[in-house]
C-alpha cells in the first residue's frame, strides 16, 4: 500500500512472521516420529544414532516448544544408567544409541 503525504511518498510494508508456525512444528515432529517408528519396524537390526540436540528437539513440547538439551541429557543419562542406552562423546556433545 502506498500513501502520499505532500510531495513525499512513503511505502508501508506488511510484515509477516517468519519461520514455521506452531501447527507446522507439531506436524513436523509427528511426521519424524512416525518415520522413525516405521524405520524401526522394518529394520530392527539397524543401529540408530541420535545427538543430544536431536533428542531435545523431539522432547520439546508446548504451544511454543523450546529444546532443552540439559533435560534431554538427564533423560538419556537415566537410560544409560539403566543399561538401555550407550553414550559416545563427540566433540562437546554426545551421540546416543540403544543398547542391543
Amino acid at each position: 500500500m502506498t500513501t502520499t503525504t505532500g510531495s513525499a511518498s512513503r511505502r508501508r510494508v506488511a510484515t509477516r512472521a517468519t519461520g514455521p508456525t506452531r501447527a507446522a512444528r507439531a506436524q513436523w515432529k509427528d511426521r519424524v516420529k512416525r518415520y522413525a517408528d516405521a524405520c524401526a519396524e522394518k529394520r530392527p537390526h539397524l543401529i540408530r544414532h541420535l545427538t543430544t540436540a536431536e533428542v531435545a528437539l523431539l522432547l520439546a513440547e508446548g504451544s511454543d516448544p523450546v529444546p532443552d538439551p540439559e533435560a534431554a541429557t538427564a533423560s538419556l543419562s537415566a537410560l544409560v544408567s539403566g543399561g538401555k542406552a550407550v553414550r559416545a562423546a563427540v566433540g562437546s556433545d554426545a551421540v546416543w544409541t540403544r543398547r542391543s
